[in-house]
């Protein structure tokens, strides 16, 4: 903390102590952090796909979306585990009748979010799905891991091939419907018809300041 001293009128000189709180929360946000390093992929998956960034983080987090595009997805559930959906929240992601537990370790809209998820055996995948905006769209970048080290990633392959068979054909549909959801917004914004125009400025606000009595 840096210290300060004002010295007003009536009481004289007063000390205290400032804090850059926005700093500390920045400080704070960076060593929060949770996501997959590259040295620590095991799985990792690039897709440009055809729509805006809010679009596509709301397609891929949303629960009620996610069956539209998610291979084996029946359902989502999203638990009361946090105040609102963010770092705390759980889903029960249903496939059939399996059900994988998602929790959410990391929430950082639009840019990733990381997800432990548990599958009905107990083996846990960690995995950071990362967004950016491109001139064409979004690029998606999704990174998993599991195990504790490389030797353990090797010896458990038959992951990697479930997740590439999943996600192969999930990002498949989902880059389908961001097609479709795409084309109805335009669809949508054509049928509303041109935006109203408005009123002429009758210049009653001031635009500088004046020291003028205001007018009876």
């Amino acid at each position: 903390m840096r210290g300060e001293r004002e010295t007003y009128e009536q009481i004289g000189e007063v000390a205290g102590w400032v804090h850059d709180l926005g700093a500390a929360w920045a400080e704070e946000a960076e060593r929060t952090r949770v996501v997959v390093a590259e040295r620590d992929v095991g799985y990792a998956v690039e897709r440009l796909l055809p729509a805006p960034l809010e679009l596509v983080w709301t397609y891929v987090t949303d629960p009620s979306l996610r069956p539209l595009w998610q291979a084996g997805v029946t359902s989502v559930e999203e638990l009361p585990t946090a105040a609102r959906r963010g770092v705390g929240s759980t889903n029960h992601c249903v496939h059939g009748t399996d059900v994988l537990v998602e929790e959410i370790l990391d929430w950082r809209p639009t840019e990733y979010l990381t997800l432990r998820t548990t599958l009905p055996d107990g083996f846990k995948l960690l995995g950071t799905y990362a967004f950016e905006d491109d001139p064409d769209g979004t690029r998606a970048r999704l990174r998993f891991t599991w195990g504790r080290n490389r030797r353990e990633r090797e010896e458990l392959g038959v992951v990697r091939g479930m997740l590439d068979q999943t996600l192969s054909t999930g990002l498949a549909r989902l880059d389908e419907v961001l097609r479709e959801a795409v084309a109805e917004r335009a669809s949508e914004a054509i049928s509303a018809g041109p935006e109203p125009e408005l009123p002429e400025n009758r210049q009653r606000e001031l635009a500088v300041p004046t020291t003028e009595p205001p007018a009876e």
